[in-house]
């Protein structure tokens, strides 16, 4: 009875559960379909005011561009009607023209008609043969004396260009009556326009593929129309434009309307403006299919992915109330799950435990259970992770907590809730207990706990080991130090004789030949006094007994003098050394014996593995970042492993030109070491039969003086 009535309730449960989802659905399914026809209306309504913006800005540029243009025509009748007044009998157009510019920019032509209405001169010929010009509306108006002022005249084929070349062109009349003061009628002076020169800005401009700009004149007749496919204007010039533009361009007063053209039937949004101090009206038309057309495409990706939206809720909500079925069955089945786990892991023989993302007790393993047996009793499910340690506590099991609990505590929950990897636990009963954690995708966390005591305990020992390694180790340092110590004191009285008797200081000796003895344990002496001064260096670094004595250095007293050291050296085998440093001088602050002692050792070993004829350069570079001595040479050059053992002490590679040398391997290893004192780094860089450069890297902090570039010297 009990499971039936379970089933029942849970069957009410889903049944409401699923009722409730799928309201909430349908409300966000009308929401959406509300915005979506929303967002579809602004945004038209934002891409017809963006079109209407730019007609309106072309509109008003291309008014500018003709009443300038109008207003130049307007200078040049008012200069050419001055020389008729003054000529009166000799009118001659073609020779004003040499000496006014009058065919320049938009005009083209120019003449002037007799009161009888004929041609008499005209900038196309200077022998201008008469033609009738009376019939024309521009010129009828003039010489019946009813219009005063610039007369625009509708667009017209030129009968002059056509009489002299024979060819047709369309032409722009504008036309002047032409007066003395008293009133005697002189002619009419004409000036013609190229419609394809009236204006440039189609050209700097993308109209579109439909777009146009116009000039119509207040009787509707088209001046000109260029366009896309009419550059010069030529598209529907002189016909009717058969829409409103005239009349409400007539009142002044700029605007907008919508209008498919008598001309080529397209639909546009045009925006006029009428010119002033002029009978003429200017006109963009942006295409309206065209400037809609990216807000189609963006409408019809609204409704798609509105659409696919609504199907995806529907199908989500198809799949919830399934899945709400199935939820009893689930529940069953975990259950069953769970079961199945805690057998498994009961087949682990170390510890293992899971908590859950608010750190209570998932499920645990009987050897986690005997880690703690004292609290194994509290360990059911849901027990916190603080409940269980504070169980623990009491009982004492933690080793290291005896005596301050709390504080214990509270850094063991803190390394709990943010440390994942690996940690150590020491137990009261003296296990050490090796604790592995990881985190799941829930939140929880699964631990594993192995018992390592013996292995601690093997640790230990091999610290105490190792400890006792390091402890002879020091004691053989001390002992070379000493060594090399004892060393110097009959060396240097072995030095001092030989170089007496090397160099007769007291008298000439018996046997020269004594004296080229005397010179070889001289040198002997000497190289085994630097090998001991080296050692002794390598002993005291690793003692740490070795002071850095900080001064301000010299950089180019410093390169100068370590160049020279090594000079002699350098000249036996006939090697070429350079020295290239900043213009500027520059200083640093550091040991300059140490430094001197580095840049010596890189130049000996640069020339001991450079051959006869080669070339060692010493250079310094100082930057915001460091300050950097490199020495380069052209000699055998190493491979990376042999770059790695050059810098060990008392190491050297096996190679036949290595073996003809004398050392023990230590000058690049002091280097290094001296390097690191000084807070920098040694670097190398070398190609087999190449060359090798090695860098000395010092921090910025060193640079007293730093060069404005580098350069050689």
């Amino acid at each position: 009875m009990p499971y039936n009535l379970n089933t029942i309730v849970l069957r009410h449960r889903a049944k409401a559960l699923k009722l409730s989802i799928t309201a909430i659905v349908a409300v966000m399914i009308l929401v959406m379909w509300t915005a979506v026809g929303i967002s579809i209306y602004y945004s038209r309504e934002t891409a017809l005011a963006q079109m209407r913006s730019n007609a309106s800005n072309l509109a008003f540029a291309f008014d500018d561009e003709v009443k300038l243009t109008l207003d130049s025509v307007a200078a040049t009748m008012d200069a050419l009607a001055n020389r008729m007044r003054a000529k009166r009998s000799d009118m001659n157009i073609y020779e004003w023209s040499h000496e006014i510019p009058i065919t320049t920019g938009p005009i083209i032509e120019g003449g002037i008609i007799a009161p009888n209405g004929m041609l008499i001169s005209s900038t196309e010929s200077p022998d201008q043969k008469p033609i009738d010009l009376s019939d024309r509306p521009h010129i009828r108006i003039q010489l019946d004396g009813k219009f005063k002022g610039l007369s625009i005249g509708p667009p017209v084929i030129s009968r002059v260009h056509s009489q002299i070349s024979g060819v047709t062109r369309w032409i722009i009349p504008i036309s002047e009556r032409v007066e003395t003061k008293d009133g005697r009628f002189l002619g009419v002076l004409d000036l013609v326009l190229s419609p394809a020169q009236l204006t440039n800005l189609y050209k700097s401009i993308n109209l579109g593929e439909s777009g146009i700009i116009s000039l119509v004149s207040l009787d509707k007749i088209t001046l000109a129309r260029f366009g896309k496919n009419s550059p010069e204007g030529l598209d529907g010039i002189g016909q009717s434009t058969g829409n409103r533009v005239p009349i409400l361009a007539a009142k002044d007063a700029p605007g907008f309307y919508t209008s498919t053209s008598v001309i080529d039937h397209i639909t546009r949004i045009y925006s006029f403006l009428r010119v002033a101090d002029y009978p003429l009206v200017v006109s963009v038309g942006l295409g309206y299919d065209e400037g809609l057309a990216s807000w189609r495409t963006n409408a019809i990706t609204i409704l798609v992915l509105a659409a696919a939206a609504t199907l995806l809720l529907g199908g989500l909500t198809l799949y919830i109330t399934r899945e709400i079925d199935r939820r009893k069955l689930r529940d069953i089945e975990l259950a069953d799950e769970r079961s199945k786990l805690q057998d498994a892991i009961e087949c682990i023989s170390q510890a293992f435990v899971i908590w859950d993302k608010d750190d209570r007790l998932v499920l645990c393993n009987e050897a986690f259970r005997q880690l703690y047996p004292k609290s194994a009793r509290y360990m059911h499910p849901g027990l916190s992770f603080e409940e269980l340690v504070r169980y623990n506590l009491a009982d004492g099991a933690y080793k290291d907590a005896i005596g301050h609990e709390e504080q214990w505590l509270a850094k063991h929950i803190r390394r709990y809730r943010h440390g994942v990897g690996i940690g150590e636990l020491s137990l009261s009963d003296g296990r050490q207990i090796l604790i592995t954690n990881r985190y799941m995708k829930s939140g929880g966390l699964a631990a594993l706990c192995t018992d390592v005591t013996t292995l601690v305990q093997t640790r230990e020992a091999l610290q105490k080991a190792l400890a006792a390694a390091e402890s002879v180790n020091h004691a053989k340092t001390l002992f070379l130090a000493n060594m090399s110590h004892e060393l110097r004191t009959p060396l240097n009285a072995v030095i001092g004789f030989s170089e007496l008797i090397r160099d007769q200081a007291l008298g000439p000796v018996g046997v020269p030949a004594y004296a080229e003895y005397a010179k070889d344990i001289h040198d002997s002496g000497e190289h085994l006094l630097e090998l001991i001064n080296n050692v002794l260096d390598l002993s005291r670094i690793e003692v740490d007994k070795f002071d850095l004595n900080e001064e301000t250095v010299e950089i180019g007293e410093l390169a100068r003098s370590a160049v020279q050291t090594v000079r002699v050296q350098a000249g036996k085998k006939s090697i070429t050394l350079e020295i290239r440093l900043p213009e500027e001088p520059a200083g640093l602050r550091a040991d300059t014996l140490r430094l001197r002692q580095i840049l010596i050792n890189l130049l000996a070993n640069a020339i001991k593995f450079t051959p006869e004829g080669g070339r060692v350069t010493l250079s310094f570079t100082a930057s915001p970042t460091a300050a950097v001595f490199a020495v380069a040479d052209t000699g055998i050059g190493m491979s990376p492993g042999e770059i790695a053992v050059a810098t060990e002490p008392f190491r050297q590679i096996e190679n036949a030109m290595i073996k003809l040398h004398e050392g023990v391997g230590l000058g690049l290893s002091l280097a290094k070491h001296m390097t690191e004192m000084h807070g920098g780094t040694l670097e190398i860089e070398s190609e087999k039969g190449v060359g090798t450069t090695v860098r000395i890297v010092l921090p910025p902090e060193r640079i007293l003086r730093g060069p404005k570039a580098s350069a050689a010297a």
